[in-house]
Order: C-alpha cells, then structure tokens, then sequence
C-alpha cells in the first residue's frame, strides 16, 4: 500500500519445509540442513517420539545447547529451568535437574568448539542413524486391535507408515507404500 505518496520498501524471505523426507543425507545440502531440517527435526525429538538411549539424550541436548549459545558457558546454571528445550518430555523426570545439568555439560565439555551450524549437523547426523528420522508422526488413538496399544503413533516415512508404542518407542509393524492398496479418511478416522 501506498502511504503519503511513498511505496514503502519490503524484504523479506519465503521458506519452504518439506513435510516427508525420502532421500535426505545429511551434510548433503547444508543450508536445508541449517535452515529446514534441524528445525523441522527438533520439536519431533522434544515431544518425545524417537527411541534413543541416555546417552545420545545427553549429546543431542549438549548440541542444542550449542545451537542456543555456541560458546557461551555462563548459561550453565540455567539448564535446569530449560531442560524442556534440551531433552524429550519423556525422559525428563529420569534424573534429577541437576544430574541433568552435570550430565549436559559433559557432553558440551567433550564436543566444544563447534559453530551453531556444525552443532546442527551433528544433531542430525547422529538422529540420522534411527528408523524413524524425517518421519511425521500422528498421535491417534486405535480401536481395531487388541494387542496394540490404545494410543498409539503413526509413523510416515520413507519406509512407509509404521505403528509405534508411544511408550516404549517401539516399532510394531511397517506398511511399505508397495503394500498400502487402499485407504479412506475422515473427520474422525483413518483406514488402511
């Protein structure tokens, strides 16, 4: 729009994320990696989807850190108020805050000295490693199979659509695309 006979001067940028990965490497394409895929990779690991040991928990929040403030180590006493920002929700309560916090800066101690962008393809290329890396997830809840959770976590990927365990992360069955013949949705259901 025009103001007092000015046209004001815009900038700006567009980004777009893709929803399913099928053939992403990374370290392949740096700035998708720096751009995209760290941040569309995170909150899925936060909310607690992926399976993963202590260990990589601690190295995964040691590389958030870093993304966070680089080098900056006076934010060390803080990690407890933000362990939500550095560890999935679902293994929070397992240690204590400043067990937390000990453990995390270990893992900063150990892997120091790298840029923001280094830290997020690491993050990346250690989630690279797990079956469910690049997937959507859906929470639902199932009312067809006895031996299956109610609630349970549809997973789509490059495999195909998996059915996880939200609580043991385990992986109960995978569709390859090839053998998905048929499906339907609605408001509130989904058939395959």
């Amino acid at each position: 729009p025009i103001k007092d006979g000015v046209v004001p001067s815009l900038t700006y940028q567009v980004f777009f994320m893709k929803k399913l990965w099928t053939h992403t490497v990374p370290g392949k394409d740096q700035m998708a990696d720096s751009i995209f895929h760290y941040y569309q990779e995170l909150p899925k690991y936060l909310r607690g989807y992926h399976k993963c040991s202590r260990d990589e928990v601690l190295q995964l929040a040691a590389l958030i850190y870093q993304v966070k403030f680089e080098d900056d180590k006076s934010q060390f006493p803080n990690i407890p108020k933000m362990l939500k920002e550095l560890v999935p929700q679902d293994v929070v309560r397992q240690l204590s805050p400043d067990d937390w916090k000990r453990s995390i800066v270990a893992f900063y101690n150990k892997q120091s000295g790298k840029s923001r962008e280094e830290a997020k393809l690491l993050f990346l290329k250690l989630m690279y490693r797990w079956p469910t890396f690049g997937s959507a997830f859906f929470e639902v809840k199932q009312t067809t199979e006895p031996n299956y959770p109610e609630v349970l976590l549809i997973v789509i990927n490059m495999h195909g659509v998996s059915l996880i365990d939200p609580k043991t992360k385990d992986i109960l069955t995978t569709h390859p695309f090839t053998k998905i013949s048929n499906w339907s949705s609605g408001n509130t259901y989904f058939h395959i």
